[in-house]
């Protein structure tokens, strides 16, 4: 049984060799984790640096949105005879800035978001799409009013000319 009991400890502890292979290995893993803070610190920098051009980047476009809607306004109330001639656009930019920032940031947000994106893709599609009469993700709207229309048409030239030219006509017409 004390033979059992010797084999357990062994097991548990068995004796350390030094092996100068270990020595090699535990030197390049203290290399390789060395190597790694570095460029984990160096990696985390640079995402930080990125964030943060941008946020200035965006902060930039908020400012350029705010000062246009700001002189927009002016040129507006300007025409409209809404300020006193003696103030200039200047000193009216400056009295609105909080408004305009506010204005700005709301417009930025949506100008970016995917509904946003989404929007400009449709358009796109319909605005290549002008030599067609119908085509897929048309508005609704827009398509029933386009039925409606070629409906009128139809009846109106039954028989005197082909579908092709009527097509062309409907598309004239919009």
């Amino acid at each position: 049984s004390k033979g059992i009991e010797n084999f357990k400890q062994y097991i548990a502890n068995p004796p350390v060799k030094e092996s100068p292979f270990a020595q090699i290995v535990s030197e390049r893993d203290a290399k390789d984790k060395e190597i790694m803070a570095m460029l984990e610190a160096e990696s985390k920098k640079n995402e930080e640096l990125a964030l943060a051009r941008e946020e200035s980047s965006k902060q930039r476009e908020i400012e350029q949105i705010a000062q246009e809607w700001a002189i927009k306004e002016y040129s507006l109330k300007m025409i409209g005879g809404d300020l006193d001639k003696s103030t200039s656009e200047k000193e009216y930019v400056k009295s609105v800035w909080d408004t305009a920032m506010v204005e700005a940031k709301k417009t930025y947000e949506r100008v970016t978001s995917a509904e946003y994106a989404k929007e400009l893709a449709r358009k796109e599609v319909a605005y290549k799409r002008t030599d067609e009469l119908f085509w897929e993700g048309m508005d609704e709207t827009e398509k029933k009013k386009r039925q409606v229309m070629l409906e009128r048409i139809k009846k109106q030239y039954m028989g005197m000319i082909s579908e092709e030219d009527m097509a062309r006509l409907v598309m004239e017409e919009s």
